[in-house]
């Protein structure tokens, strides 16, 4: 996945899980969004040498990561196709 697709990635997450978020932190060869879903802060960002990846900012909260992991697995990625 492209940089691009995290702005998808976002209004996604908005529509989904109510996510909101902060202005994006574009660079050269990365781009950072944070955001909250119920109080939880987060951060959805693509870098050159990762790809695209969402965290969490404490790891007690990383069951919201797998909650977001298993939609972008479930209803996402079984419809992306790399040459869109």
């Amino acid at each position: 996945m492209e940089a691009e697709h995290i702005f998808e990635m976002a209004t996604i997450l908005e529509k989904e899980f109510n996510a909101v978020f902060k202005m994006p932190i574009n660079g050269f060869d990365a781009v950072f969004m944070d955001f909250e879903i119920s109080g939880v802060k987060m951060l959805l960002g693509w870098a050159i040498w990762s790809g695209v990846f969402v965290m969490c900012r404490n790891s007690k909260n990383n069951d919201v990561v797998e909650k977001i992991k298993t939609f972008f697995e479930d209803e996402y990625l079984k419809n992306y196709s790399p040459e869109e």
